[in-house]
């Protein structure tokens, strides 16, 4: 089943984009396509009971999901520039709203595309 996933364009981060939600054990690819970049899961931003994960640079990493919910992933060298992303899995929005107070949160923390977040949560 082809993902629910919001990607920054200018990250080398690369999932297929599509409006169906991810299924539970799915797995999705980060490609590093560019140096200096790399996928990690946001603090308070991925469902209780998640695997958190943390990429390393300019290295591909594959996440299998095993919890419903909404994940944010991020770029780390670049979340000032709102290298952000949601990935959705099943039908479960249980921790939107934590997610959306998260989201309020580290938006301060970007210095452009700061209603980024705001337009993939309009998505969902």
């Amino acid at each position: 089943m082809p993902p629910t996933a919001t990607s920054p364009t200018t990250c080398a981060e690369t999932l297929p984009t599509s409006t169906s939600p991810r299924a539970l054990t799915d797995t999705v690819t980060f490609k590093a396509t560019d140096a200096a970049h790399n996928s990690a899961s946001i603090k308070g931003m991925i469902p209780p009971g998640a695997d958190e994960w943390n990429g390393k640079l300019s290295q591909d990493i594959s996440i299998t999901f095993n919890v419903e919910g909404l994940y944010g992933y991020q770029c780390t060298p670049h979340m000032m520039m709102a290298m952000v992303g949601i990935i959705e899995v099943g039908e479960n929005q249980s921790n939107l709203e934590t997610f959306k107070t998260v989201a309020q949160k580290i938006k301060s923390a970007f210095v452009m595309n700061q209603e980024r977040l705001d337009e993939y949560l309009s998505q969902l």
